[in-house]
């Protein structure tokens, strides 16, 4: 219970001037007892109670503050009169000296035990001076305020003493002995006097508070505590003391005085052991008590500093609410997060209808559920409460989550307040809000895909996966959650994607790899990933990729075959820009891939076409079309080609044109293998015709020859018939040498090849050819050494190389230079698929090369053409360079002609190599016609003036001649002979069957029957492509009776 202090000083005071009042009515009739109490005890003197009144008033004005100036200085007159007074009094009594003025105002009217009854004792007027110095020390208006303590302690203690004395002489008259009776002639001291200074002495105490020795006894020091412990243990020993001296003086008959002496010495010596022994031992408890006391007050001042600066400065807001849910505090935080000042929360519960609160779903939050109502309602705490809070500051909810704690006082079941702390999670809200949104688009996202999408942790168990994923392994989407590999796969599968897995975080890498999963391929891309608590795992998706690569694999076979094709194919964008060429276009064109990309196929414009025709292919493939015809291109080196274009656009899914394709061939070898298909049909209808003719032509020569040299060798040579057969002879000579070289254009030459020395077959000719060519032109050899053989017939290369110097020689025309030359040349494909009329393979070159005219391009395109020449009537028949073409083809050679006007021309002849060893070729010798041994020759010619001829010349011979006209009369002839028939000399071509047919059937019945074949046009019956079979003897018409005689002879000398 708390004391008011200064009403309690001034009841004291007013206390005081009541004492002194009663004093003074007890010197009224009838009212003696108010101012003694007891008849044996003496009153209060009138000075004294008038001493009291003052200063009993003078207390009531001090407390009432502030004093004007004249109070304050009319009371410190009556102070210091009151004071003077009582100090003149105690000096009165101890020098005889009366200098006290009662006696004017009130005479002596009695004594009491020798004592006047009246006077103001020495005590009482030593204690009014105290009192007076008490009061002007301990109030403010008269306390000087350098030395405020000192003046305080002197002040305390005095009013202390005061309190005192006035206690002792209390005890003294309850004990029945009081003070100073008897003793000498001093006026002791009243017992209302002692009652009106323990009031006077009280209410100076209690009106100085923060002074001592009233602060002594309130405050909560050691020595405060020290002193209210000991202050009723000192009243409670001076009592009993009083008791007991009291005792002892009844019963040794001790003088009062001395008892009354002894008793002060009793109480001073037992309060002061007291003091020492409490003070000692309860000091020392308390001190220690109060180093911690003041430790746990400085430290709780300091967390309370601490509170209050984290209650003013923490970001969570703090709201306190009474029972009733009104707001009484709030700090920075709560206003910030609520967008309110603490004034406008102040009284302010959690069901005013200003609050807008939604949930977490954003939903209206009834008022009855607001976290604080639901503490103070339940009594229990409600944690991590979320809700959303209307800011008017920013016009939007705030998302805060709440901690509600209800508080109560001891002994209570029901809170009394509650306080709030709340987090602004906006941010976080709005971050969770936006991660769901996250992860329910990559959920959709992932579920979405085709692609199977996984994370697995460091143990590679499944942490997510995608439904692609479930579906495959057959499970429930999250059916795969927790599983590992081996789990949901074969052992061998399982091992290879943890090796996969593992490879993905060891190496810290992309890892992609294919795998066959029964008939699917599946492409698997794998990376490491961070996961929490530093645990490294793998994530990654898997793509069924085995349409991709059906279809890769036939782009590839697409891009092999494009890439491998002969055709030229070239992409371009829609401006024409190339953007792709496959191998053919740098084959055919020359230009690289690197120097096509990014140009335009103008780069191979030749200028053979117009601007007419590229505006017209244009326009066509512009509009949609395809565009289609032969262009003359330009190579890189400046060379043309021909190709058949085929360009088409190509569209995008909207029917946009992207891309323009073309498909080119280059068909300048096709034209080319045209042009000399032409040539070679003309060739071959010519040669046919020469053919055909030279069997009928040369079976009348044969006549003509045979019958001129019949007859001249019967007519006398120095006549003038013997001449004109002469000159018969030689025209049909001539003729018979046309005819040779028609069958050997047409390539129907019958020859016979051997394994040459072409060096020394060229030698052998040399002689002939420098007649040929005449002295004015000089003729060169160049042999090369080391020089292939050739397969050939020997006489046909001699043919080759008169036709050729004949025609140098002509083409001269007067002096000039002639120069053969022989070499080994190989030529692979890459050479010849650039150079036109070029055959692969290994061959020996014969080159005639003269410094004469030349040709321009027209003349070579039908150099080789039968009956084409340049020369003037009379001067050639047009066969020598279309004798050399057919003889170079029938032996599978190929020859080219290089000139130009002016400047020369050059023939080189290639014809193959041979393997074997080559045969020393021998000059012709003088022969003597040989003639018949007693053999029977059959001859069989369906020609009735070849047979009789041959049967003439063969008896002319001395041969037994055999004849028939056909082959079944030759049969019949042979079976119906009786001797023998040694040689069979026939035609090839015959009705019924030819020759070879017809040999064979003879030598079934003569097997040792010899054959001769003859014909103007051999066929394949004895030959292949004109070459003689081996061993066949064939002899060509037309021929002469040396002729017949020399070949017949041969075929009857020649040994098995």
């Amino acid at each position: 219970m708390k004391i008011n202090l200064k009403i309690s000083s001034d009841i004291c005071s007013i206390g005081v001037i009541a004492v002194a009042v009663m004093g003074l009515m007890g010197y009224l009739p009838g009212l003696g007892l108010l101012g003694s109490i007891k008849e044996d005890y003496i009153p209060m003197a009138p000075s004294t109670a008038v001493s009291f009144i003052a200063i009993g008033c003078i207390l009531l004005f001090l407390n009432a503050k502030p004093l004007s100036g004249k109070k304050s200085a009319v009371s410190l007159i009556v102070i210091l009169i009151v004071s003077l007074f009582g100090i003149l009094d105690v000096i009165g009594y101890y020098t005889g000296t009366d200098l006290n003025f009662e006696d004017t105002f009130v005479p002596v009217t009695s004594e009491l035990n020798g004592v006047a009854v009246g006077r103001m004792s020495p005590a009482t007027g030593a204690l009014f001076f105290l009192s007076g110095i008490v009061i002007i020390a301990l109030f403010p208006e008269q306390r000087p305020a350098d030395h405020k303590k000192l003046i305080e302690y002197i002040g305390g203690g005095l009013n202390s003493l005061i309190l005192m004395t006035g206690f002792v002489f209390c005890l003294a008259y309850i004990y029945g002995s009081p003070l100073l009776y008897g003793y000498k002639s001093i006026i002791p001291m009243a017992l209302t006097t002692a009652l009106g200074f323990m009031l006077l002495s009280i209410s100076i105490l209690l009106s100085q508070k923060d002074a001592f020795p009233l602060k002594l006894l309130t405050d909560t020091s050691t020595q405060s505590y020290l002193f209210r412990f000991m202050l009723p243990l000192a009243i409670l020993s001076v009592i009993s003391g009083g008791i007991a001296v009291l005792s002892s003086m009844q019963w040794f008959n001790i003088n009062p005085a001395i008892a009354s002496a002894a008793l002060t010495l009793l109480i001073s010596f037992f309060t002061g052991l007291a003091a020492i022994f409490i003070s000692r031992h309860m000091g020392m408890v308390i001190d220690r008590q109060n180093d911690l006391i003041r430790q746990s007050r400085k430290a709780l001042s300091k967390s309370e500093e601490q509170y209050r600066i984290l209650f003013e400065t923490m970001v969570q807001g703090v709201v306190y609410q009474n029972a009733d849910g009104e707001i009484i505090s709030a700090n920075p935080a709560a206003g910030h997060i609520l967008g309110l000042s603490l004034d406008r929360m102040k009284a302010r519960t959690s069901k005013d209808p200003e609050w807008k609160v939604v949930d977490k779903d954003k939903n209206e939050l009834p008022e009855d559920r607001y976290p604080a109502m639901l503490a103070l309602g339940t009594g229990k705490v409600v944690k991590n409460f979320i809700l959303g809070v209307y800011n008017p500051g920013i016009n939007d909810y705030v998302w805060i989550i709440v901690n509600s704690v209800p508080q109560f006082k001891d002994g209570s079941d029901s809170p009394y307040q509650v306080y709030s702390t709340f987090l602004n999670i906006t941010e976080q809200k709005q971050a969770e809000e936006a991660l769901r949104e996250s992860e329910t688009r990559y959920s959709t996202f992932i579920n979405s895909t085709t692609d199977m999408v996984f994370l697995k942790d460091g143990q590679f168990r499944y942490i997510v996966a995608n439904k692609a994923l479930a579906d495959n392994f057959g499970r429930p989407t999250g059916g795969v959650i927790g599983l590992c590999d081996s789990d949901l796969m074969l052992p061998k599968m399982a091992a290879a994607c943890r090796a996969s897995d593992q490879k993905a975080i060891e190496t810290v890498s992309v890892v992609v790899s294919e795998e066959l999963w029964g008939d699917r391929t599946f492409e698997t891309t794998k990376f490491p990933v961070l996961l929490k608590h530093n645990q490294t795992g793998v994530g990654g998706f898997i793509r069924d990729i085995t349409d991709r690569k059906r279809a890769q694999a036939d782009r590839d076979r697409l891009m092999t075959a494009i890439e491998q094709s002969n055709e030229i194919v070239i992409i371009t964008n829609p401006e024409g820009i190339i953007q792709y060429v496959n191998q053919a276009f740098e084959t055919i064109t020359g230009y690289t891939r690197k120097e096509a990309m990014g140009r335009n196929p103008r780069i191979l414009k030749s200028g053979k076409q117009d601007e007419t025709f590229y505006h017209r292919l244009w326009s066509t493939i512009s509009r949609g079309d395809t565009f289609n015809s032969r262009i003359i291109n330009k190579r890189k080196d400046g060379t043309f080609y021909t190709e058949d274009a085929n360009i088409s656009p190509v569209r995008d899914a909207e029917g946009k044109i992207v891309n323009y394709v073309g498909v080119n061939r280059d068909v300048t070898a096709h034209i080319q293998l045209e042009i000399q298909l032409h040539q070679a049909q003309k060739m071959e209808s010519v040669g046919n015709l020469a053919g055909g003719v030279a069997h009928d032509f040369n079976n009348m020569l044969t006549i003509i020859i045979s019958y001129a040299q019949m007859l001249m060798n019967e007519a006398d040579p120095s006549g003038p018939i013997h001449q004109d057969l002469g000159e018969i002879l030689n025209a049909a000579q001539r003729s018979s040498e046309i005819t040779r070289q028609l069958l050997a254009f047409a390539r129907r030459q019958t020859i016979s090849p051997q394994v040459l020395d072409f060096n020394q077959t060229v030698e052998n000719m040399l002689k002939m050819l420098r007649r040929l060519i005449g002295e004015d032109i000089d003729l060169a050899w160049l042999p090369s050494s080391d020089l292939w053989p050739v397969m050939a017939d020997p006489s046909q290369i001699d043919q080759i190389l008169a036709n050729l110097c004949v025609n140098s020689r002509d083409a001269i025309g007067g002096v000039g230079k002639v120069t053969i030359e022989t070499e080994n040349i190989i030529f692979d494909n890459d050479y010849c698929s650039v150079h036109s009329g070029f055959v692969p393979g290994e061959f020996v070159l014969l080159a005639v090369s003269d410094d004469g005219c030349g040709m321009d391009k027209k003349t070579i395109d039908c150099i080789f053409e039968p009956f084409f020449t340049t020369k003037s009537t009379g001067y050639g028949t047009g066969l020598g360079l279309a004798t050399v073409y057919g003889i170079v083809k029938q032996n599978n050679g190929f020859i080219n002609v290089y000139s130009e006007p002016g400047k020369g021309t050059t023939f080189k002849v290639y014809l193959p190599r041979h393997t074997g060893e080559a045969r020393e070729t021998k000059s012709e010798t003088a022969v003597k016609i040989p003639l018949a041994r007693g053999e029977t020759v059959l001859i069989v010619e369906d020609e009735a003036s070849i047979l009789k001829l041959g049967k003439r010349i063969l008896e002319n011979l001395g041969y037994t001649v055999l004849e028939a006209e056909t082959p079944d009369l030759a049969l019949d002839l042979a079976q119906k002979h009786a001797g023998r028939i040694h040689i069979l000399l026939t035609d090839v071509v015959m009705p019924e069957m030819n020759g070879r047919d017809l040999a064979n059937r003879l030598q079934t019945f003569y097997p040792d029957l010899k054959v001769l074949f003859m014909s103007g046009y051999p066929a394949n019956v004895i030959s292949h492509r004109g070459v003689l079979e081996a061993g066949v003897h064939f002899m060509q018409k037309p021929f002469s009776s040396k002729d017949l005689a020399i070949k017949i002879r041969e075929a009857l000398d020649e040994t098995e």
